[in-house]
């Protein structure tokens, strides 16, 4: 049996680990939940995370996520959450790498869908440099 794929939700309000695990957890997955910066990135080196869901607001500069995930030996995909539709911090991730951002409020449909496209990007990453 595979171990279930690690989604790691860095989250400073808390409102999108709530409704991650909430959409997340009868998916199998397992949710690791950091509410800040220091703690995300322990987790990251420890946990290995294959998908990173990132509150806009945890970290103003999305290239340090991007590297970050990257330097992984399994490098994550990314979704980042903005604080609304218009927000110019999500422009900035897209511009950084990360072209999976959803807004505030967290849209429960979309929020599954995306995160269950991105691990089968992340899988079929894996497979083409294993």
């Amino acid at each position: 049996m595979m171990p279930a794929a690690k989604v790691l939700i860095i989250d400073a309000l808390g409102d999108c680990s709530l409704k991650a695990a909430q959409v997340l957890m009868p998916e199998g997955l397992s949710i690791l939940a950091a509410g800040n910066r220091e703690k995300a990135s322990q987790m990251m080196a420890v946990d290995r995370p294959d998908l990173i869901v990132a509150d806009c607001s945890v970290e103003r500069d999305p290239l340090t996520w991007v590297r970050e995930a990257h330097r992984l030996d399994r490098p994550a995909q990314i979704i980042a959450v903005a604080d609304g539709p218009d927000c110019s911090l999500a422009m900035e991730w897209v511009a950084g790498g990360v072209f999976n951002v959803l807004a505030r409020p967290l849209d429960e449909r979309r929020l599954h869908r995306l995160t269950l496209t991105a691990l089968e990007n992340h899988e079929t990453f894996r497979s083409l440099i294993a």
